[in-house]
């Protein structure tokens, strides 16, 4: 294959039931240049991996996949598959799609790959997603109100208003210098966040992708959502320590939050001490929601930051 204009990169775990609508929505992409695929699937253990490498022996050359023998998010890499598909992504521009999300619209990458090719000060587009939820959740991405117009640094982080299956930008992005990498819980705000960092940030109308909410994903796993909810404080202090963009005083009382809200998961009272100490000493102001929360007033926040 020539050398890939846009290299698609494709993070999958126990993704059998959708692995393959993944992989048609890249495989039916229209495009006047090439683009490869480049899959890193985290031990899986449904037949996912088996169904991925049936696709790269009908595709070679298109679909390079990287099957994983121990699981990696399950060790605190939390920012492998990006790392390790960095490493090996040859082009020009990078997507993303995870394994149970899909684009439905054939000229996807045509249409963001013109806008970027023309527009050298942006260094990421994104678009807008219908949400499959099977769970009746909702969805805590703001799919719906994407416009065709240029994004905030400050829009981005606040309303977290970027699909994962939307994105595609200039892989300089995924070198932009992170530091504590160890605190990560997720690698999709850094990444859009580094983005952002590093030109400006397009949204665009059209529907192109579907995001898929089911049991077996993290966000709405409650064992792997209190997981994540412990390690919060510290991901949004690495956020503060890396992204000198985001206001101090709002992410402050972010980590706060975190602190105080991880104080009530904690069995030991020298736990809950510790970070409600953490919690005050972060943003004082959260002093006055305890007292009143203690008083039966209020009950602790259920909604969280990504």
């Amino acid at each position: 294959m020539d050398q890939p204009l846009v290299s698609i990169e494709c993070i999958t775990f126990n993704h059998a039931p959708y692995i393959k609508a993944c992989l048609d929505g890249f495989m039916m992409q229209k495009t006047t240049f090439p683009f490869e695929i480049v899959i890193h699937d985290d031990a899986s253990t449904d037949g996912t991996s088996g169904i991925i490498l049936e696709y790269a022996r009908q595709y070679p050359g298109i679909i390079r996949p990287y099957i994983q023998e121990e699981n990696q998010y399950s060790i605190g890499n939390g920012y492998v598959g990006i790392e390790i598909n960095k490493k090996r992504a040859k082009g020009k521009y990078v997507a993303f799609c995870e394994g149970d999300d899909y684009w439905i619209d054939p000229l996807k990458l045509q249409k963001q790959v013109d806008f970027l090719e023309s527009h050298p000060d942006y260094s990421m587009c994104f678009h807008r997603a219908a949400v499959l939820d099977y769970l009746g959740n909702g969805c805590g991405l703001k799919c719906f109100d994407i416009e065709d117009r240029e994004y905030s640094f400050d829009e981005i982080f606040n309303k977290w208003i970027c699909p994962t299956a939307s994105l595609l930008f200039r892989r300089e992005c995924l070198d932009y210098p992170l530091v504590g990498k160890d605190r990560m819980v997720c690698g999709d705000l850094p990444l859009v966040l580094s983005c952002a960092s590093m030109g400006k940030v397009r949204g665009m109308s059209d529907y192109m992708s579907v995001y898929r909410i089911q049991n077996g994903g993290v966000t709405y796993n409650s064992s792997a959502s209190k997981g994540m909810i412990m390690k919060y404080p510290e991901y949004y202090e690495f956020l503060r320590d890396n992204f000198s963009n985001i206001e101090r005083k709002s992410i402050n009382r972010r980590i706060a939050d975190f602190y105080y809200l991880r104080s009530t998961l904690h069995d030991k009272r020298d736990k809950k001490l510790e970070d409600i100490k953490k919690a005050i000493k972060t943003n004082p102001e959260i002093l006055k929601y305890m007292v009143r929360t203690m008083f039966g007033l209020l009950y602790p926040k259920t909604k969280f930051h990504r």
